[in-house]
């Protein structure tokens, strides 16, 4: 009977099962009579001694199981081996281990799916108990396999921890696989790795020069693939830094447009909810050190500094310093938009209602109530509150002699210009195909294009875009040209290296490699840096991305 004990442990005998304390005790020996030396291999049959070893194994019926062995201690019967006895090993149970080979596994795969903490938790309710810690040493005891040798790759960089520290993600592009985490994204770190895989034919990568160095250096017969999202993101960068130049000159137009788009009525909602006197004060200081800040930098312009020591000078990250930087005014906050409001949709029968001479609130509230608003009498108290001083003009106040003005519909800037688009969203904007707009986008960027640069800007920027999408190579010379013969510093710049990688940025709009499978590794990357609670040291990270794949 004990020899149909549902028990997979094909190298003992099972004397007896016992279940106590809800843990299920499982008492066996050995079946072979013999042993092999593992020092010299020779067979023995001469029985030193006995002993009893334990293990956990995988619980049963959701009870703690655990192994009780006697084993034996053999003599090694070859007169010059150096072990004069030696204990018997068992395939499922390793050598001094206090666990089955299966529990391990099963501990394993825990510990690369959650990490310590969240292992360590999952792990007790599965009746497998073990410490955060020992989940931590299975995964860094895992020996990732040898991946076969590489021929494309996609390299890119990933944030160990944002703006301090960054390492480097090489992609098999053939097997859609990561095959190594590297400490740091500089040349000497890839022209290293790419030396020690020789056979390296094609490297997709992003627009950094120290990745074009170290391809150059460690793989000088690759073909470089610069990464055609990248370049598009460049192009962005290049027109959120450009737009936001030229906003005071454009602002008039968005001005004009929006108040052309949009009757005064839709706009009666943006001034219900007063600014307090302490966030005007904070509003105001806010802007007083951004205008400080902004100072600071141009005078170290003037005086030669370049952004990176400017960075480093006044303590300020280099994109803060690099928009300041190549600003020729002061860039101003917009208004952030209040929202939509529940009451919109009944604003233009608040309004004919309020003409016909009824400034009831409660009645209003009621009428509306009938036609679907969900909401309660106070936004229309007070958007009444609000409609009854419009129109009004200035009231002396004769107790403290002082002038009061009331908002006049005829004065409302702050309210129509809170949602004009800023710099970022033009971009944006001119980044998007005429078919993806909205037909107001459409028109408003008709608008702007009366700027006589602006409509240059925009015909570059759409023609760069089609080119990279389309991989039209042939169009790639003369949009060059006209970039050099138009009038824009940062466009001129941009061509300028463009040129510079010009045989990776051929290459990728010839061939058809981009790093898309490498970013999708980085958002893999990411998540488990999250369930590591940011926590996780380079060599735990290593493993478990090289595991997940």
């Amino acid at each position: 009977m004990m020899n149909r004990t549902p028990i997979n442990l094909p190298e003992l005998q099972i004397q007896k099962i016992e279940n106590f304390n809800n843990q299920v005790s499982v008492t066996a020996h050995a079946k072979a009579s013999t042993a092999i030396c593992p020092t010299c291999g020779v067979v023995s049959h001469r029985i030193h001694s006995y002993y009893w070893r334990k293990g956990k194994d995988l619980p049963m019926s959701g009870q703690l199981t655990e192994l009780r062995i006697e084993a034996r201690r053999f003599r090694c019967t070859n007169q010059t081996c150096a072990k004069r006895t030696f204990v018997q090993r068992f395939d499922f149970l390793p050598f001094k281990a206090q666990r089955t080979a299966r529990f391990t596994t099963i501990l394993q795969a825990i510990a690369f799916s959650l990490g310590g903490e969240a292992g360590h938790r999952l792990a007790a309710q599965l009746q497998m108990p073990t410490s955060a810690a020992s989940l931590l040493r299975l995964i860094r005891n895992w020996s990732p396999p040898q991946p076969p040798m590489p021929r494309i790759v996609g390299i890119d960089d990933w944030a160990l921890r944002k703006r301090v520290s960054y390492g480097t993600i090489v992609v098999d592009l053939e097997t859609h696989k990561p095959i190594e985490l590297l400490k740091d994204r500089t040349a000497v770190t890839v022209k290293d790795w790419l030396l020690e895989h020789k056979g390296i034919e094609v490297i997709a990568r992003d627009r950094s020069g120290e990745y074009a160095l170290g391809a150059k250096e460690g793989a000088p017969q690759a073909l470089q693939v610069a990464d055609r999202f990248h370049l598009l993101q460049n192009l962005k960068q290049m027109l959120d830094r450009l737009l936001t130049n030229m906003y005071q000159q454009i602002r008039p137009l968005l001005v004009e447009q929006k108040d052309k788009a949009e009757p005064i009525i839709t706009h009666l909602l943006t001034s219900i909810r007063d600014t307090s006197t302490s966030e005007r004060k904070a509003s105001k200081a806010s802007r007083e050190q951004r205008l400080q800040t902004y100072q600071q930098i141009k005078q170290l312009q003037i005086a030669g500094w370049k952004i990176g020591q400017i960075a480093r000078r006044l303590d300020i990250n280099p994109t803060t310093v690099r928009k300041y930087f190549y600003a020729e005014s002061f860039p101003e906050r917009n208004r952030r938009s209040t929202g939509g409001s529940i009451l919109n949709p009944y604003l233009s029968y608040l309004e004919s209602r309020y003409q016909e001479g009824c400034q009831n609130a409660m009645k209003l509230w009621r009428e509306i109530r009938e036609k679907g608003y969900p909401g309660t009498h106070r936004q229309v108290s007070k958007w009444m509150s609000k409609r009854r001083h419009q129109g009004e003009t200035i009231v002396d106040n004769q107790q403290n002699n002082t002038m009061i003005e009331i908002i006049n519909p005829a004065n409302l800037p702050p309210a129509v210009t809170d949602k004009i688009p800023s710099a970022r969203q033009l971009a944006w904007l001119m980044m998007c195909e005429a078919d993806q707009l909205k037909e107001e986008e459409c028109e408003l960027l008709l608008h702007i294009g009366q700027h006589t640069q602006v409509k240059q800007i925009y015909s570059l920027a759409q023609r760069f875009i089609q080119m990279v999408k389309k991989q039209q190579i042939e169009q790639l010379e003369e949009w060059l040209k006209d970039c050099k013969a138009s009038c824009i510093a940062m466009f001129q710049t941009f061509a300028a290296r463009i040129e510079q990688d010009s045989a990776a940025i051929r290459a990728a709009l010839e061939t058809e490699w981009s790093n898309g499978q490498t970013e999708g590794q980085i958002n893999r990357l990411k998540l488990l840096k999250r369930q590591m609670y940011g926590r996780a040291k380079f060599d735990l990270l290593r493993k478990r991305v090289l595991y997940a794949a």
